[in-house]
């Protein structure tokens, strides 16, 4: 896998500066921000095409369709560790580790579950967790560093955004675009392993 195009795809589209400005300004918006969730599931169908592009931004309706279902499939995935985090967090050490390891699962199995939602756009295929988890397995030594490297972007992103306001926008650039990357290297990872 080539990881310096996949880096710089966004910027080889001739309108990326505004789609990205776009999709930063709409990010920070409350409920808007359903739109930008629906955009990245759109980078996330160019992938599943073989595709590293930036989609356009229209058919406002179906991204915030998008949107809507996959908070809504991201909120379930971490409802189940999120309320059994604090009551493991009771037993010494090994609660901890299992509350954190169940954590790790579901944030691994997120982003290849809205894969599998964006295929069909059948929310109950996003909670096929045997398939999804055979997905996300088949392809682990590629999605498992890119995974853990995105998590320290967001954590990084999230940190400039909430602390520094000076510079909180590039905070916010930074999370998008890494998003757009991550979201169309998903769906070709996915399409991959469905061949594996």
């Amino acid at each position: 896998m080539d990881f310096e195009s996949l880096l710089k795809f966004p910027l080889e589209d001739k309108d990326w500066v505004k789609k990205i400005i776009i999709g930063c300004v709409i990010s920070i918006v409350p409920v808007l921000n359903l739109l930008a969730l629906g955009y990245l599931l759109s980078c996330l169908k160019s992938g599943l095409r073989g595709r590293m592009e930036l989609p356009d931004w229209k058919d406002s309706a179906d991204l915030l369709r998008d949107g809507f279902f996959a908070l809504l499939i991201i909120i379930l995935y971490f409802l189940v560790p999120s309320i059994l985090f604090p009551l493991l967090s009771f037993i010494p050490a090994i609660g901890t580790i299992i509350a954190s390891i169940l954590l790790l699962l579901a944030g691994l199995m997120v982003p290849m579950a809205l894969a599998r939602y964006t295929l069909r756009g059948d929310f109950a295929d996003a909670f096929q967790l045997k398939l999804i988890f055979g997905h996300v397995m088949s392809v682990i030594q590629y999605y498992l560093p890119v995974y853990l490297v995105m998590v320290f972007i967001y954590a990084f992103g999230f940190i400039i955004t909430a602390f520094v306001p000076l510079i909180s926008f590039i905070g916010v650039l930074l999370l998008f675009y890494t998003s757009i990357v991550f979201f169309n290297l998903t769906g070709q990872l996915y399409d991959d392993s469905r061949f594996n």
